[in-house]
């Protein structure tokens, strides 16, 4: 006996194969999805009085050099970032960095620690550098004093002058 496809009616069934399918995602039509809206963080400003600046140690690159200071920034007891001055010897210039906690952020804490930072140190020019994107520290270091000045790289240069 040999098995053979059932013939019905002088025909022979055909059997559906199930596509199996296809793992590859769906391409969205629209290459950016923009991110949902953020909060407006207006009205929850900082007091001034309120940011401390603790002196730390730092390291060589984070203004633990000679000629450089760090300051541990804090907001009611809590630490809320880190800012730092670098001085180069070659350039002869010093340049401020600052890096506040996401949770501390939009609060106007950058403002404040730029503006003492600045003023605790001991030079009378103090330049910072940022990337243009980053509206938010152009914002802060334009409110503590920071002027914009020509720059050759890609990225935002700013100096603040002692009064």
């Amino acid at each position: 006996m040999s098995m053979s496809t059932p013939k019905i009616s002088g025909k022979k069934k055909v059997r559906s194969v199930k596509r199996k399918k296809s793992l590859k995602p769906k391409k969205n039509k629209r290459r950016y999805v923009a991110p949902p809206p953020t909060k407006k963080r207006t009205g929850d400003r900082v007091d001034p009085d309120i940011i401390t600046l603790i002196k730390g140690k730092g390291s060589p690159k984070n203004g633990g050099m000679l000629g450089g200071f760090f300051w541990h920034i804090f907001h009611q007891d809590v630490r809320a970032g880190k800012i730092f001055i670098n001085f180069n010897k070659d350039t002869e210039k010093a340049d401020i960095k600052i890096f506040i906690n996401q949770k501390s952020q939009g609060k106007g804490i950058g403002k404040v620690a730029y503006k003492k930072a600045c003023e605790e140190s001991n030079y009378s020019k103090i330049y910072a550098s940022m990337r243009k994107d980053n509206i938010a520290s152009i914002r802060a270091a334009v409110a503590a004093g920071f002027e914009e000045i020509p720059s050759t790289s890609g990225q935002m240069s700013m100096l603040w002058q002692k009064k």
